[in-house]
């Protein structure tokens, strides 16, 4: 069926994912069986509709973000290992396209690889969970100990990289916790408000919102994200930045940080984090 991955249109029974032509969003893709079952007994939601859900946005958006959500439509799986999770599956494919390599749930981050004495993993999974996420969700501790009461079914890296549905709950849980940060330092004040960047000689207008927020928080956490975020505005939440230009990160890790979070601001903007109610 190797051929039929590259075919519009086809359903890889294999994967047990939808793939679509994108000039023809509204091709009905055929299920195999077995999904076809689960979805009619209420087992599981129809992954075309998570497609279609995609692709209806997809068409309003900016053309260099069009390309990258259609791609993204096409890769939602239709087994969601942790269906009952606070967060969007949206989301978390975005997040696993962003952060994580193609061994997925398995994926690992090494810092100078070609050093055998300085060589380290420095992040972890399909959402690159670094030792500081690993703190805040309360699996490891400062000392470097594991958590004695096995959250989530882990006491270990190599069990947490085995473990797809831990690293489902331990996102969703960094999410929420974050979520309660922002709410405490006031961040989602600034929600609603633009910034103006440039990407690849483009000028854009970024909205703030919660979910960008949240989007950006993952990558530098929540208090260094509601400081960047602050010390684009001035007192009385009007943008002060100028056009900062996004195109190319940059080496210095104090401007990182701020392309880090800006980048994310716009690639979540239109992306909810949680879903509704």
């Amino acid at each position: 069926i190797g051929w039929a991955q590259k075919v519009p249109g086809i359903f890889d029974q294999q994967r047990g994912r939808v793939t679509a032509d994108p000039l023809r969003p509204d091709r009905r893709t055929k299920l195999a069986p077995d999904i076809e079952h689960a979805v009619l007994m209420g087992y599981m939601p129809d992954p075309r509709t998570q497609r279609d859900k995609i692709l209806d946005r997809a068409r309003n958006y900016r053309p260099f973000d069009r390309s990258r959500m259609v791609k993204l439509a096409h890769r939602i799986a239709a087994d969601d290992i942790h269906p009952d999770s606070k967060l969007t599956l949206e989301a978390r494919q975005l997040f696993h396209e962003e952060e994580s390599n193609m061994l997925g749930y398995k994926s690992r981050n090494i810092e100078h690889k070609d050093d055998p004495e300085k060589r380290r993993v420095v992040a972890w999974g399909m959402y690159q969970f670094t030792r500081i996420a690993f703190e805040e969700v309360g699996i490891l501790g400062s000392n470097g100990e594991w958590n004695a009461n096995n959250k989530y079914g882990v006491s270990s890296f190599d069990d947490f990289l085995a473990n797809p549905l831990a690293q489902e709950q331990a996102m969703e849980d960094l999410m929420i916790h974050h979520d309660d940060q922002f709410g405490n330092k006031g961040t989602y004040e600034f929600a609603e408000k633009t910034i103006d960047v440039k990407i690849d000689g483009k000028i854009v207008s970024i909205t703030v919102t919660q979910d960008g927020l949240l989007a950006a928080s993952h990558i530098e956490g929540a208090g260094e994200t509601n400081k960047i975020v602050r010390s684009l505005f001035d007192d009385e939440g009007v943008f002060i930045g100028g056009v900062l230009d996004i195109s190319v990160r940059p080496d210095d890790r104090d401007a990182e940080k701020i392309y880090n979070v800006l980048k994310r601001l716009l690639d979540f903007q239109d992306v909810p984090i949680f879903r509704e109610g």
